[in-house]
């Protein structure tokens, strides 16, 4: 039995508790939360028995091939391909024959290192859940400059700009007030323009120096907050509204992913999640993917593509920036000449549709996924669709709400 004295020499022994970059925000179990309930209970056994030895807990790093969800293992990368000008395709090696085994819809956790500060992500593999030797993952590496890596230091600061309908401001964000809470906040509009009778003018707050914004977004994972110091109003051209603030841990994970070569070791834990389907339960599949939250859809596709008895009904609704950010088109432009996939495409980036390949114009849409296109696009289903959902937490939350605005129940959707 190995003992421990003064209360000081508890409290270094005391677990660290993970900070947020550490969650991936997927719903894993176990998640890092998990652990550290677990590694804190323990050390409360230790001390009341004042007892070092009852905090020992098992190796949650492997080096061994097995994916496993309480323990990270590492994987070599065998190929990285350049999708586009932010997106790469990363091939890993699986010793012999072995398979994860992932079924449908299942996410695998990324662990990376950057400035010491350990960071987790959740990525859906694009290789069907049976691939023999290998596995790969899609992920976007997010440009300097886009919210990336501000989790420093604790004196860090962030230079945030935003634009509230018309009015640019500018304000630095220290990295220690970020903190896990739950969604995306809209900043209210604030009181009438006192003393003018024009809109164009800045609101009459925040007042000074103490007063806060409240900022709010996505990373990605979990949703993370800040209390804004008053912001500069640099410029006044429009009323003042509201504005959401979405950013992405990804950042900070992007410098970890962009040291990256063939060769390399990562480490992964996993699978978690998952879309419960069977075959031919639901007579037609609607999905509606951003970017790449076309991860988690290809291996459903695959699987009923090449299931001769299934005969589901599936529309993809891919939402890109342009033609040229659509990821593995050869990949969809085969799903798409199975009987029972239709592909669309909306580029929310492009003008006009003349500059495209003839293949494309029929099928694709310029401007946003917006109520009346996805009227539109429900309206020609083939049967009544069950909706599969993935994108941003803003991208959610829209495809949601123009949903229940077309009559499709709660129940009739699953988001990843």
């Amino acid at each position: 039995m190995a003992r421990c004295g003064s209360e000081d020499d508890w409290a270094a022994l005391r677990p660290r508790e993970p900070a947020p970059s550490q969650c991936c925000g997927g719903g894993c179990r176990p998640c890092v939360y998990d652990a550290y309930e677990e590694a804190l209970a323990r050390w409360e056994r230790a001390r009341a028995a004042r007892d070092t030895s009852l905090l020992a807990e098992k190796e949650r790093q492997s080096n061994n091939s097995e994916l496993n969800p309480d323990t990270f293992t590492a994987f070599s990368i065998s190929s990285v391909e350049q999708l586009t000008e932010d997106t790469y395709q990363y091939k890993f090696e699986l010793p012999g024959n072995s398979s994860l085994r992932l079924s449908l819809g299942q996410h695998i956790v990324l662990r990376g290192v950057v400035n010491g500060l350990e960071v987790q992500r959740a990525y859906t593999p694009i290789s069907p859940g049976n691939a023999e030797g290998y596995f790969e993952v899609l992920i976007k590496i997010m440009q300097s400059g886009a919210f990336g890596g501000f989790y420093r230091t604790p004196s860090s600061h962030l230079r945030l700009g935003c634009s509230f309908s018309g009015f640019s401001v500018a304000s630095l964000l220290p990295a220690r007030r970020l903190e896990r809470v739950g969604a995306a906040a809209v900043l209210p509009p604030p009181p009438a323009a006192c003393g003018s009778s024009s809109t164009h003018v800045p609101p009459p707050w925040p007042r000074g120096p103490d007063d806060y914004l409240e900022r709010r977004g996505c990373w990605g994972g979990p949703a993370v907050f800040g209390p804004l110091p008053a912001p500069l109003f640099l410029a006044s051209a429009g009323p003042f509204s509201s504005v959401t603030s979405e950013c992405y841990e990804a950042g900070l994970m992007s410098q970890y992913i962009k040291t990256w070569k063939k060769g390399d070791m990562v480490f992964w834990r996993g699978p978690f999640g998952g879309f419960p389907y069977r075959p031919n339960k639901y007579g037609e599949l609607l999905m509606l993917a951003s970017g790449t939250g076309l991860a988690p859809m290809l291996p459903i596709l695959q699987s009923i593509t090449e299931n001769e008895e299934d005969e589901t009904f599936v529309t993809l609704v891919g939402c890109f920036r342009s033609f040229g950010n659509i990821y593995l088109k050869p990949l969809l432009q085969e799903l798409a000449r199975y009987w029972n996939i239709r592909i669309f495409y909306v580029l929310s980036q492009e003008s006009s549709l003349e500059k495209l390949p003839w293949s494309y114009q029929e099928n694709t849409y310029t401007g946003r996924l917006n109520e009346d296109l996805m009227k539109t696009i429900i309206s020609s289903c083939r049967r009544k669709p069950f909706v599969l959902i993935c994108g941003s937490s803003a991208f959610n939350e829209d495809m949601s709400r123009y949903l229940k605005s077309a009559g499709l129940e709660e129940n009739s959707c699953f988001v990843f």
